[in-house]
Formats: C-alpha cells, sequence, structure tokens
C-alpha cells in the first residue's frame, strides 16, 4: 500500500547443530525461519529535497556533512573489497 513505504521480513536460514556426532546428513540441519512482519512508519519528506537542504545548511554553516569524502571512500572501498572476495570464491579480505 502506498501508507507502507517499507517492510521488513524476519525470514532467515539457521544452522542448528547435529545432535550426535555422526557423519553425513546428520552433521547439521538447516531451519527456514518465518517471523513477523514490521512496517515502520516513516515521515513522508522527499529525500533529494532533504538532502539539499543538508547541503545548503553544510555550504552556508561551514558543518561537516553527514555523508562526507571520508564516508564516499570507505563505500568505495568496501565494494571493491567485495568484488575481490567475489573473484576469489568468498576467501577473506582485509579491510584498510
Amino acid at each position: 500500500s502506498v501508507e507502507s513505504k517499507i517492510k521488513v521480513f524476519d525470514k532467515g536460514v539457521d544452522r542448528r547443530p547435529a545432535v550426535d556426532n555422526s557423519v553425513g546428513y546428520g552433521e547439521f540441519q538447516l531451519i527456514v525461519r518465518t517471523g513477523d512482519v514490521v512496517m515502520p512508519k516513516l515521515p513522508g519528506l522527499e529525500p533529494l529535497r532533504e538532502e539539499a537542504k543538508h547541503f545548503i545548511e553544510c555550504v552556508v554553516t561551514g558543518k561537516r556533512p553527514v555523508t562526507d569524502g571520508e564516508n564516499g571512500l570507505r563505500v568505495l572501498k568496501t565494494l571493491e573489497l567485495a568484488r575481490q572476495s567475489i573473484e576469489t570464491d568468498g576467501a577473506s579480505v582485509q579491510f584498510s
């Protein structure tokens, strides 16, 4: 509906260890979890307008933006490390 801008579904898969020490299928079980659906109330603001207002406020007052260049650099580093991990079949990578 128009009123619910976002819905959060509590769904997932939990891994439960085996009860015994046998080898094979009984080593673990994957349990599908289905929970509640939450529709948080969000203010009816226009995101682009709010971003522009924040930018103007920062220019006028000298206030540091919530998402500054350092934040942008961290996002780019994270995306690059994710790409590297994907290319190496999910190997761990170090964030520096």
